[in-house]
């Protein structure tokens, strides 16, 4: 009995930071328009949806989630990070992008295909 329970506790832990990262976009479905009281869109739900698929793809396979954060067009975007690297994919309505971020060099930014 000890042993599941041991086992269970390891296993929560390893996916903590991805739960916050899931509840903190169920947050952002209900914000409204003007959230950031400087005229910020609502985040689109479409866009959560998406950005909720990836961080629960990322966790199954062991990837942290860094960041989640509403932006101000109706857009989520979830940033990983590693070794002093990182990637952030942007979430709209109608499209996702991505931002490269290398340890050395300039940022590659492009269309982001799921």
């Amino acid at each position: 009995m000890w042993d599941k329970l041991l086992a269970f506790s390891v296993f929560d832990l390893q996916i903590l930071p991805n739960e916050r990262a899931l509840r903190l976009l169920e947050e952002f479905k209900t914000l409204p328009d003007n959230w950031d009281e400087e005229g910020a869109l609502a985040p689109a739900q479409n866009a959560v949806l998406l950005a909720e698929n990836l961080v629960r793809l990322l966790q199954q396979t062991g990837q942290k989630v860094y960041h989640v954060a509403p932006g101000p067009n109706g857009e989520i975007m979830v940033d990983m990070r590693e070794n002093g690297k990182s990637v952030e994919i942007l979430f709209y309505a109608d499209n996702m992008r991505y931002v490269l971020f290398p340890l050395d060099g300039n940022p590659e930014q492009g269309e982001y295909q799921q």
